[in-house]
Parts: structure tokens; C-alpha cells; sequence
């Protein structure tokens, strides 16, 4: 929930993706041996855009609001860029906190929940280090006032743009052509052609959410592995006969 939903106009808790739920059933024992999660359709525009009075997911200020300042300090979310009132893709809603939500309980939870899913402190950091990216990624303004159409826009504040890609372990230069410039090969020559401002802008916010978008499914695949069914030897198990419970749930229909 801390990564799919997000507050609406009408829930507090709305899920934001379309989900399949398979829970198999022993044919014999009738006791649930296990579940898989297929998702679907994320809302990924929710990642840069909520709507007004309403949150990005969950997520985001569940780890601003956590409360651990060395991890915040770890993720570059300080200063300025520590409340959600500063973050481009969050200020957009002018809503923050929620009287129903405790963020930072939530946060503890979201951990704990981690480590029983058996996803360990390195692909935690790498998660927590691809949100920060993606709030700070919302901040990166360009310009291109002074330039001709032949040259790509450049970055504002090169700091911030040089943070988010020592956190994604990135090449700077590398991450700045992806945004600011449109490669196309032809033959054995590759072409890189600038992008206007209004391109760039979109290329930015594209792969802020795409890469949510693959964290998202990851995560999900990382809780597969947990709650599916197991054999002894750890493995699937595939040869035991079992029944089926599918369960559907659609985004997008609340009460009003």
C-alpha cells in the first residue's frame, strides 16, 4: 500500500493500480497455501502530478516524514528538499499531511515489512535512494534563453541534477544527454539532436515516472517470491494439486 496507493479527494487509502490476486488452496486440506500478485495499470502519473487536495503515493512522505535524519542525510533529502512543501511533484497538491495517516509509524512498518519479504539493507538503500532521485529529479529546472536551437538546454543548478545521478549511480553526462538531447543512430554514426525546453521538461518527468513505475513492479515481484507457494526444497511447487481463489480489483471506484 505504501508504494500503490495514495490519498484522493474521496480516500484517504485509495489504491492507485488494477491488481489480480491468485491464492491457492490445498485440494485436499483446504487451507491457503499460498498467493501470487499480478498488478496492473499504475497510475503513473500520480507520480509527478497529484491531483489537487490530494497526495503522491504514500511512499513519498512516509520517508520524509520517517524521522531518521542520517538516512535523510544518506538520501540528500535536507534543507530545502526535506519538506514536501519544496519538492516540485508534491507542492503541485498543496496537501502534505493527512490526520489520518501517521508517516512516520508507517515508514517503520514499511521496513519491517522488508525484512519479512527478505529484501536486504543494500536493495533497501537502492530503493529509498530511487525516491529521493525521483522527488529531487522534480526540482531540476533548465534554460535555454540564451542559446540557439542548435544547442541542448542547459541545467539551472547542475548540483542537484550531479546529486540525483551519484544517487542512481549514474554518469552525469550520460543522464543529461537522456534528458536534453534525442539520440538516433543511423548506420554506424549515432546523431544527437537538442530537444526544445517544453521536450525536455517531458523527457524529465517521463523517466521519473517510469522509473517508479519499474521499482513498483519489482517490489511486487520481491513479494511473489515471498508468499508463493513453496515446497520443501524451497522451490516452487508445482506438482501438489491446487485450488484457486482469483480476486479483482480494478482502480478507480469509490464511494462517494
Amino acid at each position: 500500500e505504501a508504494f500503490g496507493n495514495a490519498k484522493t479527494v474521496r480516500n484517504d487509502n485509495s489504491s492507485r493500480f488494477g491488481k489480480f490476486v491468485s491464492i491457492q488452496v490445498g485440494k485436499k486440506s483446504r487451507k491457503i497455501k499460498g498467493a501470487t500478485i499480478q498488478n496492473y495499470l499504475l497510475e503513473k502519473s500520480r507520480v509527478t502530478t497529484p491531483g489537487p487536495g490530494e497526495r503522491g503515493y504514500h511512499i513519498f512522505y512516509h520517508l520524509l516524514y520517517c524521522g531518521q535524519n542520517q538516512l535523510l542525510e544518506n538520501l540528500q533529502l535536507v534543507g530545502q528538499y526535506s519538506k514536501p512543501q519544496n519538492l516540485n511533484y508534491l507542492k503541485v497538491s498543496n496537501c502534505y499531511e493527512v490526520s489520518t495517516i501517521n508517516d512516520n509509524a508507517l515508514f517503520k512498518g514499511v521496513v519491517e515489512a522488508f525484512h519479512t519479504m527478505g529484501i536486504n539493507q543494500e536493495e533497501q538503500d537502492t530503493i529509498f535512494r530511487i525516491i529521493s532521485s525521483i522527488l529531487l529529479l522534480g526540482n531540476v529546472q533548465f534554460d535555454q534563453s540564451t542559446l540557439p536551437d542548435t544547442q541542448p538546454c542547459t541545467v539551472k543548478d547542475e548540483k542537484l541534477l550531479k546529486t540525483i545521478s551519484d544517487l542512481l549511480k549514474l554518469d552525469f553526462s550520460s543522464l543529461l544527454r537522456t534528458i536534453n538531447t534525442v539520440t538516433r543512430k543511423i548506420g554506424s554514426s549515432v546523431i544527437y539532436s537538442p530537444k526544445k525546453i517544453d521536450e525536455v521538461i517531458s523527457s524529465r518527468d517521463s523517466i521519473a515516472r517510469n522509473m517508479y513505475d519499474r521499482m513498483f513492479s519489482w517490489i511486487v515481484t520481491r513479494l511473489n517470491n515471498s508468499i508463493n507457494i513453496k515446497g520443501e526444497n524451497g522451490k516452487e511447487n508445482e506438482n501438489e494439486a491446487q485450488l484457486c481463489i482469483g480476486l479483482l480489483d480494478i482502480l478507480g471506484f469509490e464511494d462517494p
